[in-house]
Parts: structure tokens; C-alpha cells; sequence
């Protein structure tokens, strides 16, 4: 079947998609915007998430919390009807983040501009982050796109200064 959401909004910018346990489909997209899947068609989750910014990774953690990822507003928390932001105000690396990774040690970074932040829930449920940063060398902003934990628990990054691994909390570059 097809979802033509483009017939009630009129653009057409999609950044991210995922499927919630609860079997929900939500849509990244731009201007601020999440859409969810119900029944045939899409509607808008919802609206003013990060001011004016596009919505670029999604992640559902243990406690059926959604983390939302933000070209360059940060972070948004969304649990118990509530919306909880952080950007570097808040110790986050930077504000434009793209990706989640959820390693095998139950560590939850986000990746995006500038290298990466470990997102860590406090037992009084505070949030606060451990950032690592990648200079650019041949980029502007050393953008940093998707991450991949290998085997030996290495985690790599991938973007626009090549490749860059974490080790003793520092990123260094893949030569």
C-alpha cells in the first residue's frame, strides 16, 4: 500500500525511520516533524520536537523511553508525556547528532558533528553525557555518521575525516 503523506504536508524531507516496540512506525522528517503509521496512512506524532531542525535518529530504550536525534538541536527525550532536551548546554558533544548505538556492554551513545557522546541515565534518573571529540581535518565540522561496534567491543565511526575508532576515551583516526 502506499502512506502519501506528501498530500497533507507539502514537503517531502524524510531523515529517519523505526519501528517501536509496540510495533508503532515513526518517520523522521523535517521542520521539527515526526509522523506515525496508523492504519493506511501517516499523522502527525508530533510537531516543535527541535525548533526548526530535522529529526534524524530515533532510539527506544529499556524503559520504553524515545530518545529523538536533531540535525542541529540536539537531543529531545520523549517519556510519560513529557519532552526533555539536551544540547551542549547540557554537556551533550554537539548539538547536530544522527545516530544511536546500543553496545554489549548496555552503553547508549549518540553519534553525529564532532565525534560522539555516551548518554548516561543517573540511578536519580538525571541525565548527563561523556563526550569524545574528533577534530576535523578535512571537513568543516568532522561529521560523523554511523557507528558499528566490532566483535572485540571496538566501536567505529564512519563519515566525511574517513574512519575513526574508540580506545582508552579518545577517538583516533583509522590509518
Amino acid at each position: 500500500k502506499d502512506y502519501d503523506i506528501n498530500k497533507k504536508y507539502s514537503y517531502n524531507d524524510y531523515f529517519s525511520i523505526t519501528e517501536l516496540r509496540n510495533e508503532k512506525l515513526l518517520l523522521g522528517a523535517n521542520f521539527e516533524k515526526a509522523f506515525e503509521k496508523k492504519g493506511s496512512t501517516f499523522t502527525l506524532y508530533k510537531d516543535n520536537l527541535v525548533k526548526s531542525a530535522e529529526i534524524k535518529g530515533f532510539y527506544e530504550d529499556e524503559r520504553d523511553r524515545l530518545w529523538i536525534a536533531s540535525g542541529y538541536q540536539g537531543l529531545v527525550l520523549v517519556y510519560d508525556g513529557k519532552e526533555e532536551r539536551f544540547t551542549v548546554e547540557n554537556g551533550l558533544h554537539d548539538n547536530s547528532v544522527y545516530q544511536f548505538l546500543k553496545t554489549s556492554d548496555a552503553k547508549l551513545y549518540v553519534i553525529g558533528d564532532g565525534g560522539m557522546s555516551e548518554i548516561i541515565v543517573n540511578t536519580d534518573k538525571t541525565v548527563s553525557f561523556k563526550k569524545y571529540h574528533s577534530q576535523p581535518n578535512i571537513s568543516q565540522y568532522a561529521k560523523f555518521f554511523s557507528a558499528v561496534e566490532a566483535p572485540d567491543g571496538t566501536i567505529w565511526l564512519g563519515g566525511e575525516e574517513g574512519i575513526v575508532y574508540l580506545r582508552n576515551d579518545s577517538l583516533y583516526k583509522f590509518t
